[in-house]
């Protein structure tokens, strides 16, 4: 199986180690579940059945009573007031905790490059390494908060709707037509999944190209004195100007995935909505009647549209976590003794014997060598410039 293909669990799997990230702030992750949840029955659930009640008492055939009027139309704001707050308590703990876990990230990678090898450094640039670092831990970061968080919002709202459109149902035989209107979900899954495999293929090759680009700007301007005395300007500008023009083809080819995934689930969720209307004039709903069922059948239809969005990230996600596995599972190839021993210089000398040492495997550039400096002594390595010493 592919990994474009990743099932949830597979995915579960794959993002586990990181959610353990939230542990420090896990109450403050709890708060804007809680607040999510509350927003989504807010908009799936209490929207529509609010229009249900209060349309027929405001513009029914009789005059309403003055207090039932003042009621249901202070009804409404309370209700957006109610919303809102949840929505933005949601957002802001949902944001403090991915600033706590991308510290958190960052800090893990930083300490984990420090205690590679040299060997590491030398097959890997280290422009590629702060893309990894700097740019790939955000990556992750979206996926453990602000995906997850997501995750419980949207299906929150889209099962409120679900229960409003059945309560709706209930209420008149009328409505029943409308719950055969969700017949058109499932075909939403399809651009989802065909949208994220080009999605995922796409941002590993954004990832990558923009470690070559970090990488190429850090020898440029760590050897600027090089790069002038050798007249090498026009090379390196080609060289820089042909990484950008890499990045922005593929970075347009994952915006036009992205952009294109909204689009098409509106057009899926606008046939349901003009089938329910075409049924609704058949059967001659009143319009107050059909805008509860209708405001119920978009809340449905919205969250669907936010699950593309969610797709795309977890898979941009999938992404980041293989280039940042690369430095958090780099192997130490000369790891620390289990039972170290002082080393005393003043009476033991250095030895080394039959020494080989590669940068990248396969390529050793010093071999077999031997030598033995004694105790008190000194010894002098001397080369020309560059030679390697």
């Amino acid at each position: 199986m592919k990994k474009s293909d990743l099932k949830v669990p597979e995915i579960v799997r794959t993002f586990a180690p990181y959610f353990a990230l939230l542990k420090p702030v896990k109450w403050h992750f709890i708060g804007a579940l809680v607040c999510g949840m509350i927003y989504g029955a807010a908009s799936g659930f209490g929207f529509p059945l609010m229009a249900y009640k209060i349309l027929p008492k405001v513009f029914g055939d009789t005059v309403p009573n003055k207090w039932v009027l003042i009621g249901a139309v202070l009804l409404m704001p309370a209700a957006f007031l109610l919303r809102g707050i949840a929505g933005f308590f949601n957002s802001y703990l949902s944001a403090f905790c991915g600033v706590r876990v991308l510290i958190q990230l960052q800090s893990r990678v930083f300490a984990k490059l420090q205690s590679l090898p040299l060997s590491f450094f030398g097959k890997t640039h280290v422009g590629d390494l702060m893309a990894r670092a700097l740019g790939d831990t955000v990556g992750v970061q979206t996926v453990v908060t602000g995906v997850s968080n997501d995750l419980i919002k949207q299906p929150i709202q889209f099962l409120s709707a679900i229960c409003a459109l059945a309560y709706l149902a209930l209420q008149k035989k009328e409505f029943i037509f409308v719950l055969f209107a969700l017949g058109i979900v499932p075909l939403c899954v399809l651009p989802i999944r065909l949208i994220g495999k080009k999605a995922l293929s796409r941002a590993r090759l954004v990832q990558s190209n923009a470690g070559n680009l970090s990488s190429a700007l850090n020898e440029n301007l760590g050897a600027a004195r090089e790069v002038r005395a050798f007249n090498l300007q026009g090379r390196e500008t080609v060289r820089f100007t042909d990484l950008i023009e890499t990045i922005a083809r593929y970075s347009l080819k994952a915006v036009k995935y992205s952009s294109m995934l909204s689009p098409m689930l509106e057009w899926f969720s606008t046939i349901g909505i003009s089938v329910a209307i075409f049924y609704a004039a058949g059967v001659q709903l009143k319009l107050e009647d059909l805008l509860p069922l209708l405001t119920a059948l978009y809340m449905t239809y919205d969250p669907i549209k936010k699950f593309g969005v969610i797709h795309n990230q977890i898979k941009r996600g999938e992404a980041s976590v293989a280039r940042i596995e690369y430095i958090l599972h780099a192997d130490d190839t000369i790891p620390e003794p289990e039972s170290p021993v002082a080393f005393d210089a003043t009476r033991t000398g250095i030895s080394l014997s039959d020494a080989t040492f590669s940068y990248t495997p396969g390529t050793p550039v010093l071999r077999k060598v031997n030598i033995s400096i004694p105790a008190g002594s000194g010894t002098a390595l001397v080369g020309p410039s560059g030679a390697g010493k």
